[in-house]
């Protein structure tokens, strides 16, 4: 019952009056389920529930973890938070079998925590539930060393343990992963394999609660999520667009799209995990019953739990917290120089984004107010967020990618404004891999199409790792563009197959491109340790906890040199451009430690036996 005293602590300060103490998850308003994802803000945390009951509040309680060594606690310590509660059921998925379970309504809450002190020890509690500790969030910047956690293709291990039987294993190796100080968690796309079921995403949602409730979980949509082959074709919802706006599936002639998601096209991973930039679009997109409370606090108000308001994207949505301050900055430079209209001038420097060696030119633009128009973050979908010294960018495979693209151009816009000095790493997650080993032929097409869409792109703006799954093994690539291994100061990035977290695993070819620096057919995840802005170490733990692959990369002085870019005058550009210009003379002539970047791998060609064939 010590839970029960911070409530009652809360209540007593507010003047409620408690009728009986109910014991903890006793009751149809028991939080389940419990998860935690950033907003975007350090200074804040997402928590969302489910609950069994259809009237539950939808309160937390949070303050520093000290307070809970005091008893009773001080209720000055405490803020409270109010949020939001959505229902959804089978007859809001799109298609058969899922909307013919009959299940529902199910009852999901979530609340964002603010007046977070980043990187200290918080609790926060959800009425009727226990106390939870946690860590906030951290500054961007290129100091902090932390690591985190990446795979794809996991499942659960109760319903589906022979399709996912490296599921239940890879859990408590994430658990002791987070107990050890791992600071965040990213799955990169199939992540029940409930195809529709809504017990099989209950349970896949029971296993991971308890890490992803002391670290944020962040999820990428795959094709078990989202690929559904017809819109909407009965029921009230007829012809209603799907939680990520489209009327149809996504279905290329040359992929191998189509109903792995069981007909749920996006409906439970959109309503489940609530991923950062939420703001722009409310709670949840798709038809929905939803029920809202305004925040108070007993020692602030500074709670907000609207997410049209929270994070730190309020000024613009699209931007994520980089490149909204970045904008923020150059509209104040405009306005103060009396030049914000649609004739204002944007100055660019030629040749790669953040590097060096390029020329200045003044460029006509319709101004940088314009820019707010443009195609703005779509969560779960696709969205960005930063994280100390990593820009995160997330994006849907299972949606349309091609250069004019609304996800294309939201993409283009979000790296063209990251900032290189506070987030010098950008890593890029996507469920299907643009690079694919034998003998995958399907795969393989659709990695050339994808490739083909993306690859000049991501070259052009210095993506530094590519991490994807929907292949069941791993494989890791030399520095690549264009299908050939190339010095890592000629452009290129590395990418990564993660996708042995859980569900069955498929053989490797062993004869293979040359663009292939390890593969092995074994259940595990990634660990990604962030050392500073220079250095980040990826490891392949496997199943049995030992390292199995890893790769240091290691930031080029020439990624950093964008610091000094901006939107500045002309003259300031050109010296940004001649001081590139002159480290790249110096570290071509040795006069520099660490100009260029390397690349240390483990061994060439590995590959390992296959642990599961269930």
């Amino acid at each position: 019952m010590g839970g029960f005293r911070v409530v009652a602590a809360l209540l007593a300060a507010c003047g409620v009056a408690l009728a009986r103490a109910l014991p903890v998850n006793s009751s149809p308003c028991a939080p389940t389920q419990i998860h935690v994802s950033l907003t975007g803000n350090p200074t804040e945390m997402r928590v969302t529930w489910k609950t069994a009951g259809s009237s539950c509040p939808s309160g937390v309680v949070s303050g520093p973890a000290s307070a809970l060594s005091s008893n009773p606690i001080d209720p000055r310590q405490l803020t409270s938070h109010h949020g939001s509660q959505h229902s959804y059921s089978s007859a809001d998925m799109c298609a058969a079998p899922a909307r013919t379970f009959s299940y529902g309504p199910t009852y999901l809450h979530t609340a964002v925590l603010t007046g977070l002190v980043p990187r200290q020890r918080h609790f926060y509690q959800i009425e009727g539930g226990e106390p939870i500790e946690f860590t906030a969030s951290v500054e961007t910047g290129p100091t902090h060393r932390f690591s985190f956690l990446i795979f794809g293709d996991m499942g659960e291990g109760r319903h589906r343990a022979a399709k996912s039987p490296g599921a239940s294993r890879t859990m408590q190796l994430l658990e002791d992963e987070v107990g050890a100080g791992a600071e965040l968690i990213m799955h990169v796309g199939d992540i029940s394999y409930a195809n529709g079921r809504e017990e099989i995403w209950d349970d896949f949602m029971d296993e991971i609660e308890p890490f992803a409730r002391h670290v944020p979980y962040h999820v990428a949509v795959g094709n078990h999520e989202y690929d559904y082959e017809r819109g909407r074709n009965n029921g009230s919802n007829h012809g209603a667009p799907d939680p990520s706006g489209e009327t149809s599936g996504y279905q290329p002639d040359w992929g191998n799209y189509g109903n792995d998601s069981g007909g749920e096209c996006g409906v439970q991973i959109s309503s489940r995990f609530v991923m950062p930039d939420v703001s722009d679009h409310g709670y949840w997109t798709h038809p929905r019953n939803t029920s809202s409370a305004s925040s108070t606090s007993t020692s602030t108000s500074s709670a907000n739990s609207n997410p049209r308001s929270s994070g730190s994207d309020r000024r613009n949505p699209t931007l994520g917290p980089d490149a909204a301050a970045l904008l923020s900055a150059a509209l104040n430079k405009q306005q103060h120089a009396g030049n914000s209209g649609p004739s204002a001038r944007r100055l660019h420097v030629a040749g790669r984004a953040g590097g060096g060696g390029g020329s200045a030119r003044a460029e006509p633009d319709a101004g940088l107010q314009a820019d707010v128009a443009l195609p703005r973050s779509n969560p779960p979908f696709w969205y960005s967020f930063s994280y100390g010294s990593v820009h995160f960018v997330v994006t849907s495979t299972e949606h349309d990618m091609r250069p004019g693209s609304k996800q294309y151009q939201w993409l283009e816009r979000d790296l063209r404004l990251v900032d290189r000095c506070s987030t010098p790493w950008v890593v890029l997650s996507m469920h299907r891999p643009m690079y694919v080993v034998f003998p995958h032929k399907s795969n393989r097409i659709v990695g050339d199409h994808l490739r083909e869409q993306l690859e000049s792109l991501l070259d052009e703006y210095r993506v530094d790792l590519v991490v994807s799954g929907h292949v069941h093994s791993y494989s890791r690539t030399c520095n690549v563009l264009d299908e050939h291994c190339v010095p890592a100061d000629k452009g290129g990035m590395t990418h990564i197959i993660v996708g042995c977290a859980g569900h069955r695993l498929t053989d490797i070819s062993h004869a293979q491109e040359e663009w292939l620096e390890f593969a092995a057919v074994r259940f595990g995840y990634g660990r990604v340790t962030v050392n500073s802005g220079y250095s980040m170490l990826f490891e392949l733990v496997g199943d049995d906890g030992v390292v199995h692959d890893s790769v240091k990369l290691h930031n080029s002085r020439a990624s950093l040199r964008g610091c000094s870019y901006g939107e500045g005058s002309e003259a300031d550009a050109v010296r940004a451009a001649a001081a590139a210009a002159a480290a790249d003379a110096a570290c071509s002539g040795g006069l520099l430690d660490g100009c260029e970047p390397r690349l240390e791998s483990g061994p060439k060609g590995g590959f390992g036996a296959a642990t599961a064939t269930a």
